[in-house]
């Protein structure tokens, strides 16, 4: 969830954005995490459509990147910047 979260936090600007925030947000629903007293995380279908909503917002969010990384390089500037991501003085650059 938290990888899903940050990747579609680092989306650029456009259309399906709010897509994958809604995607993002039925992912993250506390019913299949929290709720014992009706299943929770024992219920298989619970358990797959919270899943299926991470993985479809992280997908839009890759989707995304790689678009805005090919229009830049169609254009001649990378999308990205450095980021450090592994610790002080690693800087890694995001495409």
């Amino acid at each position: 969830m938290l990888r899903a979260s940050e990747k579609v936090d680092s989306m650029p600007d456009g259309p399906t954005v709010s897509r994958a925030l809604d995607h993002l947000y039925q992912g993250q629903s506390n019913d299949c995490y929290w709720h014992g007293l009706f299943g929770g995380i024992y219920i298989v279908h619970m358990r797959m459509a919270t899943l299926s909503h991470l993985i479809a917002a992280e997908d839009l969010a890759d989707a995304a990147v790689a678009a805005a990384a090919e229009a830049g390089r169609r254009a001649g500037r990378p999308y990205g910047a450095a980021v450090d991501r592994h610790g002080p003085g690693t800087p890694v650059e995001r495409c």
